[in-house]
């Protein structure tokens, strides 16, 4: 009866080790499940809040730009969400023939500056201010008379 007791007695401080060991790694499965659903969630986050971005500064923007020697350049900048764009000028107020250029589009983390390459390797960039553009010197420097080189976003 001695030996039944202890074998009884041994079995259940067994089973019991058992089942922490088990409900250990119930919790252990948790936690991780937890750490994978708030990563999972930040990431989603951080993805809306890219997409966020670029809806917010794709679309068509609108204005004359200054020539040295003209009416200035009637100009149409086109943002697409694909990080694609299209800008399209005529010279002397837009009376002479249309010129286009198509390419991609980066703008900086935090939106400021919009940097344009053509096909051809041109770059062209622009400052975001509020619903326009500036169209800004080579090393992102604001000109001397913005309004002079300023593109109002379109509003559809």
């Amino acid at each position: 009866m001695n030996k039944n007791i202890l074998f009884v007695a041994a079995l259940a401080a067994t089973l019991s080790l058992g089942a922490c060991d088990s409900k250990k790694s119930a919790e252990d499965a948790q936690a991780e499940a937890a750490a994978i659903e708030a990563s999972a969630a930040e990431d989603m986050s951080q993805v809306k809040e890219e997409a966020t971005g670029i809806a917010e500064y794709t679309g068509t923007y609108e204005g004359t730009i200054a020539q040295a020697d003209g009416e200035g350049y009637v100009t149409t900048l086109v943002l697409n969400a694909d990080n694609t764009f299209t800008l399209t000028q005529a010279a002397n107020g837009g009376k002479d023939a249309a010129e286009t250029q198509s390419g991609s589009y980066i703008y900086t983390e935090d939106g400021a500056l919009l940097t344009l390459t053509a096909t051809d390797n041109t770059v062209t960039k622009f400052s975001f201010q509020g619903d326009k553009v500036v169209m800004v010197g080579a090393d992102g420097t604001m000109p001397e008379s913005p309004e002079m080189y300023t593109l109002l976003k379109k509003v559809m």
